[in-house]
């Protein structure tokens, strides 16, 4: 961070995963979204890729930079609600068909959605990242890392799982508590003191980019797993084709918040390191067209709070090319997804 010294920083010259010296990536930028005070720059390494902050907040002034961040939070999607109603069913279909939810007895027929399409890679994305790819035959105790406002470990518990989360924010904490009334622990995975092979599964959904010690949460994912157990990962792509096409601009760096940017060789490297064995490990574009309105709207500074339904209708238009245009190339460059999805189990 240059010129502004409100938030005290470290520097972190070399790659977090091999230790190589960084290259200057991008320089000078300012938080689009949130408004956090500096400006920072990322480097990123020649050997693995792994794209990182440097320099980055210490540990004790990071949350100055989560100053109006809202943790989790969902916002309105803009749909119909005849439109909402044939996503939900959409939705029902594909976790009955791919992940072995069975439907409570007294849901509408799903007449009319065949099983090809709830098959397909993109549509399976669209409903089967939200619950982390998590099958009905593994159901067990699962710890959610970063639970945020709790909607994920409320739908995960209506499927049948018993749920326990971690959040260090205490306001999204209280929120998951008071709204859904699930179980969280408001502090960091090691505060929580859970004993060891106390779960079936754990998932972090968009965490590890935010953490300045993954591979320690990974190793302690690790001893926290029964054998046998999952890990699910979700994060940003550094390799996507919205960072080749928005550099700088791309809505995944969010800056300073985002610490390390992981691609699928720094992911699985990490990941195994910890002791994980590969089950899955994929680029995802679900989401494309979110991630390309809002890097537009960042490039040309005119970032809002729930940009899609605010956006016009050309834009929106071009967002949604852009989705189909990341599938077509993702078809045939397995980098090019704007998500990283990570399954690794405990031998």
């Amino acid at each position: 961070m240059t010129g502004e010294p409100c938030i005290g920083v470290e520097h972190r010259p070399h790659c977090y995963l091999c230790g190589s010296p960084g290259n200057r990536l991008y320089g000078g930028l300012r938080d689009g979204l949130y408004n956090a005070p500096g400006r920072w720059n990322l480097s990123s390494c020649r050997r693995c890729g792994l794209v990182w902050l440097d320099p980055r907040p210490l540990p004790e002034e990071i949350w100055k930079t989560y100053g109006t961040y809202c943790t989790h939070s969902a916002a309105p999607s803009g749909s119909s609600p005849r439109l909402a109603r044939l996503r939900n069913r959409i939705g029902e279909a594909v976790l009955a068909t791919c992940y072995g939810y069975e439907r409570n007895r007294g849901d509408t027929p799903l007449r009319g959605i065949p099983a090809g399409l709830c098959r397909a890679a993109f549509v399976r994305d669209i409903y089967g990242i939200p619950i982390m790819g998590l099958r009905a035959a593994w159901r067990g105790r699962l710890l959610d890392v970063g639970c945020g406002d709790g909607a994920f470990l409320a739908r995960m518990n209506r499927l049948g799982w018993e749920t326990v989360g971690v959040e260090p924010d205490a306001k999204a904490a209280d929120r998951a508590k008071a709204h859904f009334g699930v179980d969280v622990i408001a502090g960091t995975l090691d505060q929580a003191d859970f004993p060891d092979g106390s779960f079936d599964a754990i998932t972090l959904s968009h965490v590890v980019e935010h953490l300045a010690e993954p591979a320690e949460t990974l190793r302690r994912c690790w001893q926290l797993l029964r054998k046998g157990g999952r890990i699910m990962v979700t994060s940003p792509n550094a390799q996507s084709l919205g960072h080749r096409i928005f550099r700088e601009h791309w809505r995944g760096l969010e800056v300073p918040r985002h610490l390390l940017i992981f691609s699928l060789h720094t992911l699985r490297r990490m990941a195994a390191d910890a002791g994980f064995a590969t089950a899955a490990l994929r680029t995802s574009a679900r989401g494309a067209h979110a991630l390309y309105l809002e890097s537009r709207l960042l490039k040309a500074g005119k970032w809002t709070e729930n940009p899609w339904p605010r956006a016009g209708g050309r834009l929106k238009m071009e967002s949604l090319l852009f989705q189909l245009l990341e599938e077509a190339v993702g078809a045939v460059r397995k980098t090019a997804g704007e998500e990283l999805f990570f399954e690794g189990i405990k031998p």
